[in-house]
């Protein structure tokens, strides 16, 4: 089977209309390309195949300032039902899809058996509003509802010093209190 590859017509076009008044060595020579490949553009003026790669045409594309080409592809029939796609779908009805090149095809997953994981979110607003960026709200979230703990640094964050003196105060206040009732 012969899988030489045949230009595109508008690249034949661009060729023939550049032509007139010049021959194709000289043709060749203004397009950037050696004087010897004259004999290729003569040929692929005329429709003959196998003058240029696809990648080549592409280049030529660009040299006459012509948008790149798509590549395209053969894709065989199914030999279950006739139709163009790729693989053999048994006879089974579906929609088909077309997925372009390089992307991923993934399935839907099943629900889990297992019970949600129930968390509360700290509210973001409050440490916002006392200075905190996202990443250090993450943080906050990360270390008390994965692993149980505040970390140490929030008490040392500027945005604390307000709740630390809050939480002093009420120290001192449940001390005094306690001072009352001995």
């Amino acid at each position: 089977m012969n899988r030489q590859h045949i230009a595109n017509p508008t690249t034949i076009e661009a060729i023939s209309k550049l032509k007139p008044g010049q021959t194709w060595r000289k043709l060749a020579v203004s397009l950037g390309y050696p004087a010897s490949t004259g004999a290729s553009l003569c040929n692929l003026a005329h429709g003959r195949a196998g003058q240029f790669t696809f990648d080549g045409e592409q280049e030529l594309r660009r040299r006459l300032s012509l948008p790149p080409l798509l590549p395209s592809y053969t894709v065989p029939a199914c030999p279950s039902c006739g139709s163009v796609h790729t693989g053999d779908c048994h006879g089974l009805q579906g929609e088909v899809v077309i997925v372009p090149a390089g992307a991923r095809i993934v399935q839907p997953k099943a629900p889990s058996s297992k019970p949600a994981r129930k968390r509360d979110r700290i509210e973001a607003t409050r440490y916002t509003e006392r200075g905190f960026s996202t990443a250090e709200i993450a943080e906050v979230n990360r270390e008390v509802f994965d692993n149980g703990r505040i970390p140490s640094w929030l008490w040392n964050h500027p945005g604390m010093a307000e709740v630390l003196a809050g939480e002093i105060r009420r120290q001192r206040a449940l001390a005094a209190q306690e001072m009352d009732n001995a």
